[in-house]
């Protein structure tokens, strides 16, 4: 029996709830208090489950609802609400991504279908009111008060309830039509999330290219091929310079990468081809050497007395798949005596670059063709940098800039969706979800015979690795110059001002500049000079050029301290920042009361109520209790199901394995331990 198509109501809809967390004899309980459903410009308020649940199976009957015929409702992290709702509705199905708990769309039997609006913006609340020109309220409702169902809610709380639920309309309403078309239409093409924009755009282009289409057939992905790539990839580098972490570096200046991953994607060559091993060979670490730039493969090796360098080691922990004796630098291997590694020949190339080692015994080498990314894939990239620095800076056009900024960042995204995920299989019964794994091969052969497959899986471990050569040779190239290097993080290097650092990056950015011309002309064959730059380095509305893949800077600080990887502080013209991995930004204000870069150290405990963490419990039991609220209030409520959040403090602290290696640094007795 062939499947109805779904029909969608021509109205937009939104929905939030506001909970409050409270303890009950010790146990961790949450009850939602306000419920708000907006319909177009009407706005439904419901105090309770017993209120709210009626109110929306009378607004399914009066609208006709059905499986076929749905009204759409937007709610911004469904999987929040999805906690407190879920035991309340009778569902036909539900879908999660990368685990059970992150719902972004389920569908009652009573024809409404929740979306989740954050996965579709990756953005706060507050940012997608900003960007849709309804600014969110900020404390009008002070969420560390208890709340029941008869709690008094003032005219500020009723507006602070009512104004989340207008920023979802309103952002539905634009960017439904930014699909065109009627709502229904929109609301039928519209991807899941933010990703989903990209990854059309560039399938449409990719696909549209009979030549493409045929060479993405040929590219299929083996077993070994997918181990290889899976096991070889690595995302950004992040490092602190052991040399001198914990202390306060004085004028430091940052630079940054313009769309790293982009213009790895435009300016390298990448595999091209089946992968075929060439163990027969049996290559030296010499002659391996040789085939870099020719040609690309994984190398399986074992390495005997490593030493980096450099203070900023390369290979991860984590990714040794053996190793002997190590000596480990916040997570990266400074020293080992015997390591059996796995990676790209671009990653090769930044092991040679970074260890000096007694010998290495290549066990494997799997090779392919090397070749520029085809057209199809990065004209859609230099059409989105274009269209993103037409926007910058043009008033009136904030919001479609920054949206223009995003899909430009969002292309790897679609590069490194690993083709071997888990399903989450759902309960429709228990509304729960039940993770199936699938067998390598079932998921690669549904992958290779995906008439929509665009992309080929390797790539994605080189266009990181690409990003990481260009961060890291030029991070060794400036310690090599006698600059000191403090900090690096993806696509960011903070280093101490100097000519001859300035010089070398001017070189480097030369250097970028030379390998993306080389590439564009090689793809457009019959382009002009002054067309390839107008395409890598478009116009601003105000004339200036900006040229992708260069390094920028991105800020001159008068102090600069850092802890380690994702821990570092930063102070210009009295004002402090700072980022730290789970610590809000606004926790600076409570570091500057307390002395700034001084209180910036190891054991630094920021309390609950500065911090911005938040504790998730999630429990699935029912709480059946007299809450009494903050005015005094009592009444007897009812929720099955909740998520208990609870403010939490943090506590800034450093390994003792890292601080014993920046001791020994700092002594100058590293030898005894390399």
């Amino acid at each position: 029996m062939a499947k109805k198509k779904v029909h969608y109501v021509e109205h937009l809809a939104s929905f939030d709830i506001e909970t409050s967390s409270y303890m009950d004899n010790g146990e961790k309980r949450a009850v939602v208090y306000s419920y708000a459903l907006a319909i177009d410009d009407t706005i439904y308020h419901a105090r309770s489950a017993d209120e709210f649940f009626p109110m929306l199976e009378k607004i399914a009957e009066e609208m006709e609802l059905s499986l076929d015929r749905r009204l759409v409702i937007y709610v911004h992290n469904l999987a929040y609400e999805w906690q407190f709702i879920k035991h309340y509705m009778t569902w036909d199905s539900a879908f999660a991504i990368a685990s059970e708990r992150r719902v972004v769309r389920a569908v009652s039997t009573l024809g409404i279908e929740f979306r989740c609006s954050y996965v579709l913006t990756n953005k706060p609340l507050a940012a997608v009111g900003r960007d849709v020109g309804v600014q969110k309220m900020v404390g009008d409702i002070d969420h560390t008060l208890v709340r029941n169902s008869i709690t008094p809610l003032s005219e500020e709380e009723m507006g602070y309830i009512d104004n989340d639920v207008r920023i979802l309309i309103e952002f539905e309403r634009q960017a439904l039509a930014q699909e065109g078309g009627s709502i229904e239409q929109a609301l039928h093409s519209i991807p899941t999330t933010k990703t989903g924009y990209v990854r059309r755009r560039m399938r449409k282009a990719a696909l549209a290219d009979p030549s493409y289409e045929e060479l993405i057939s040929e590219l299929v992905l083996d077993e070994d091929t997918y181990s290889l790539a899976r096991y070889s990839f690595q995302g950004g580098y992040t490092h602190a310079n052991s040399m001198i972490t914990g202390q306060e570096c004085g004028e430091t200046t940052a630079v940054d990468l313009a769309s790293s991953y982009p213009s790895s994607m435009l300016q390298f060559t990448y595999p091209m081809g089946t992968f075929h091993s060439m163990t027969h060979y049996n290559f030296t670490a010499e002659q391996l050497d040789k085939c870099v730039g020719h040609i690309h493969f994984f190398v399986t090796f074992v390495v005997y007395g490593a030493v980096s360098r450099y203070p900023f080691p390369y290979i991860s922990y984590s990714k040794a798949l053996s190793i002997a004796d190590p000596l480990v630098d916040n997570g990266r291997v400074y020293s080992a005596a015997c390591m059996r590694l796995t990676m790209t020949d671009v990653d090769w190339q930044i092991f040679r670059r970074c260890y000096d080692v007694d010998s290495i015994e290549i066990e494997d080498v799997m090779m392919a063709p090397a070749e520029y990314l085809p057209a199809a894939i990065t004209d859609p990239i230099v059409a989105m940098y274009g269209a993103k620095t037409a926007l910058k800076g043009v008033a009136g056009q904030e919001v479609n800039y920054r949206s223009a900024k995003e899909d430009i960042n969002g292309v790897y995204g679609s590069v490194a969706m690993d083709p071997v995920r888990i399903d989450y299989e759902f309960n429709k019964e228990e509304a729960e979800f039940i993770p199936e794994f699938p067998s390598i091969e079932d998921a690669l052969h549904k992958h290779n015979s995906s008439r929509s497959r665009y992309l080929y899986y390797p790539w994605a471990a080189w266009v990181t690795a690409y990003s990481r050569f260009v961060l890291l040779t030029t991070m060794y190239d400036l310690i090599d110059a006698g600059v000191t290097v403090m900090y690096c993080d993806t696509d960011s290097i903070y280093h101490k001002p100097s000519p001859a650092a300035q010089g070398i990056i001017d070189r480097v950015n030369s250097e970028v500049r030379e390998r993306l011309r080389t590439a564009m002309h090689y793809r457009w064959f019959y382009a002009t000079d002054q067309e390839v730059e107008d395409a890598l380095a478009p116009k601003d509305i105000k004339g200036t050029r900006h040229h992708i893949g260069l390094f920028e800077v991105d800020g001159h600080y008068d102090n600069f301290k850092t802890l380690g990887a994702k821990r570092y502080a930063v102070m210009k013209d009295g004002t402090f920042k700072i980022t730290v991995a789970g610590l809000s930004k606004g926790a600076a204000s409570y570091l500057d009361e307390l002395g700034g870069m001084e209180a910036f150290v190891d054991g630094l405990t920021v309390p609950a109520e500065k911090s911005g963490r938040l504790t998730h419990t999630y429990c699935e039991e029912t709480a059946h209790n007299l809450i009494t609220d903050y005015l005094g209030h009592t009444c007897e409520m009812k929720q099955v199901g909740f998520i208990h959040l609870e403010p939490s403090p943090y506590v800034l602290s450093v390994s003792d394995e890292y601080i014993m290696f920046v001791q020994k640094v700092a002594e100058g007795r590293l030898f005894e331990l390399a």
